[in-house]
């Protein structure tokens, strides 16, 4: 088994067809299906179940692709020792982040890294948490800076700051007038209640994203559920669209932070605590248990969790229920 036919096989798995793998892989099909053929007769075993529509792994498929994705991260792991002793330091690490984590935390990590190791290429694989837990479990990516809900047994976890989920309003909303009139005698504004927002029209994110699950779990807790007026894959959206009085929302304080203020251009909203409880989201850089970690990646991580620990401390003693003009 060399690294081709394992590349092939992996491919055949992930596009669910030999046409779409033959694509993506700028081969012909017939070669990639001779590939396919060569590696079953050698192990004597199916390792597709072929329909009409596409191609399904078997059980014993599963396995095989499951170790190869491993044989290639450990191979790509053991290249990237062996150069860092002789102090190369060339090779590739492939990073999972959200979009939104990325305009943030690339920024204050990426220009030390590359002085430090001038010579690693850095990947970068955007994507939603749930997509990322499932690239790091199948090998497909070296670490990933992630939400969670759920410790998996596979994953090492680096734990910084978590993040708060606030409740974000325009300024003319009766809500934060009331912060407003609280927030003149205490040091730190009034709180909201969820059954406050109860019947307001709110802007949620979309199924996938790891925020829109604890939302609904702060909703089904107290038993409202306000009614959607609006649905986005995007936080800057849904931010924009609370600024422009379509509804209200709730968000993670990173993101407020530091996003809010470079990048939307109309910023008259208020963020409010939530009184039910602290709602706090758990954020991981994460990375296989199994394999070991090179200088390089150990270096990624460490920027990674101080740059995020800087950024919290950061704003820790500045409350969220400000107004942005």
């Amino acid at each position: 088994m060399n690294d081709r036919q394992a590349k092939y096989i992996i491919a055949i798995a992930e596009e669910g067809s030999i046409s779409k793998a033959a694509e993506k892989l700028f081969v012909t099909q017939p070669s990639l299906s001779q590939v396919l053929i060569n590696v079953e007769k050698k192990y004597g075993l199916k390792l597709f179940s072929r329909s009409s529509h596409s191609m399904l792994l078997t059980e014993a498929g599963e396995k095989f692709v499951d170790s190869m994705r491993e044989m290639i991260q450990i191979e790509r792991r053991l290249e990237q020792h062996l150069q860092e002793i002789s102090n190369e330091f060339v090779g590739k690490i492939i990073v999972g982040i959200s979009a939104n984590k990325g305009l943030y935390v690339l920024p204050a990590v990426l220009p030390k890294f590359r002085q430090k190791f001038p010579k690693m290429d850095v990947k970068v694989f955007e994507e939603v948490s749930s997509v990322l837990e499932d690239s790091l479990l199948k090998k497909r990516i070296d670490l990933a800076v992630m939400n969670y809900q759920y410790i998996h047994s596979q994953l090492e976890y680096v734990n910084p700051p978590e993040e708060e989920l606030l409740l974000v309003v325009p300024i003319t909303h009766k809500l934060a007038e009331q912060c407003w009139k609280s927030s003149k005698s205490s040091a730190r504004p009034s709180v909201v209640s969820l059954k406050q927002i109860a019947n307001e029209p709110f802007i949620y994110l979309s199924p996938n994203h790891s925020a829109r699950s604890m939302v609904e779990s702060m909703f089904q807790s107290v038993g409202v559920r306000p009614p959607k007026v609006f649905e986005t894959a995007n936080s800057p959206t849904a931010y924009a669209l609370v600024a422009a009085g379509v509804g209200i929302t709730i968000l993670p304080d990173n993101f407020i932070r530091y996003m809010v203020p470079n990048m939307i251009p109309k910023k008259n909203c208020i963020h409010l605590h939530i009184s039910d409880a602290f709602y706090r989201r758990k954020l991981a850089v994460c990375y296989p248990k199994a394999l070991s970690i090179s200088r390089s990646m150990e270096y990624f991580i460490t920027l990674t969790h101080d740059a995020l620990l800087d950024m919290h401390k950061k704003y820790d003693n500045e409350y969220h229920a400000i107004s942005i003009d």
